[in-house]
């Protein structure tokens, strides 16, 4: 009969172990998520160049090329190093201001106030950003007034 006393104290004693182990009033280990970014953050505060260039869905310039269908993509720089104005270097090396818009809600960038004034141009842009931020592709909302067709640009920080 002491034996079986002593099994059944011992028996308790192991469940109580095993179970107030598992009920432990301290919190878990906490992680922290970063925060994300909004389309504003991740464009400005840098100068953006040109790596892919699409017209028209078909690839006219590639970063490095020696073979480019359209080699003065090289030229086409987004200086976003202020937040609220910038500065385009186009294709054919004319250069402009502009004041920045950013709507969060649709990805879109609009260049708007540009100057010297340029005809026939809505610089709209949706912008979508590759993972780990270091590439944005840029969709023009209007055909270009230079060269007549629909741009996709997929650029990357200077």
């Amino acid at each position: 009969m002491k034996n079986f006393s002593l099994a059944l104290s011992g028996l308790a004693l192991f469940f109580t172990l095993v179970f107030s182990g598992c009920s432990s009033s301290e919190p878990g280990p906490t992680t922290t998520t970063p925060a994300t970014k909004t389309l504003k953050e991740k464009i400005t505060g840098a100068k953006w160049k040109v790596k892919t260039a699409y017209e028209e869905y078909s690839p006219v310039y590639e970063l490095g090329s020696a073979t480019n269908k359209s080699p003065n993509y090289s030229k086409f720089i987004l200086d976003f190093t202020n937040p609220v104005t910038g500065k385009l270097t186009e294709v054919d090396d004319s250069q402009y201001s502009f004041t920045l818009s950013v709507d969060e809600l649709k990805s879109t960038l609009s260049l708007s106030a540009i100057t010297p004034a340029i005809s026939g141009g809505d610089y709209s842009y949706t912008a979508t950003f590759n993972a780990n931020d270091t590439e944005v592709t840029l969709v023009r909302s209007a055909i270009s007034p230079k060269s007549a067709k629909n741009i996709k640009l997929v650029m990357v920080k200077m």
